[in-house]
């Protein structure tokens, strides 16, 4: 009987922690963040001093550029994973047509990238929190 128990007690705990990653990774994007400088593919840029922000609730994107939303939308975060283990997220209604896009949060840091998360396999766009 307690090994039962054990058995149970063991199977609820993973459940409940694989169920909350979904959550944790939507909570650790909501805020506001601003675009910083994206690397790979064709792409090469540097730092940038536009003032490019994204701003993510529990389900809404909006990208603006010089205060000016230029798209905005639902996005969601989706069970599938990079090679890595990175969630993805799909921005729903973007204008363009855009490949598998994945995220990483680290603190106050968020990388979304195509492909493989380093620059040489894919390209990785790089944001910084200015506001939760």
């Amino acid at each position: 009987m307690k090994k039962l128990f054990l058995a149970l007690g063991i199977i609820l705990l993973a459940f409940a922690n694989f169920s909350c990653k979904k959550d944790n990774v939507n909570n650790g994007i909501v805020g506001t963040w601003k675009y910083m400088s994206s690397i790979g593919g064709f792409v090469n840029i540097g730092p940038q001093h536009s003032n490019s922000q994204m701003k993510l609730t529990e389900t809404n994107y909006e990208f603006v550029k010089d205060g000016q939303i230029v798209e905005s939308g639902t996005y969601k975060i989706t069970d599938e994973k990079s090679w890595n283990g990175d969630p993805r997220i799909i921005f729903e209604g973007r204008t363009s047509e855009i490949p598998k896009q994945y995220i990483k949060v680290s603190k106050n840091k968020l990388t979304i990238f195509v492909g493989a998360s380093i620059a040489a396999d894919g390209v990785e766009s790089y944001y910084t929190r200015i506001r939760n």
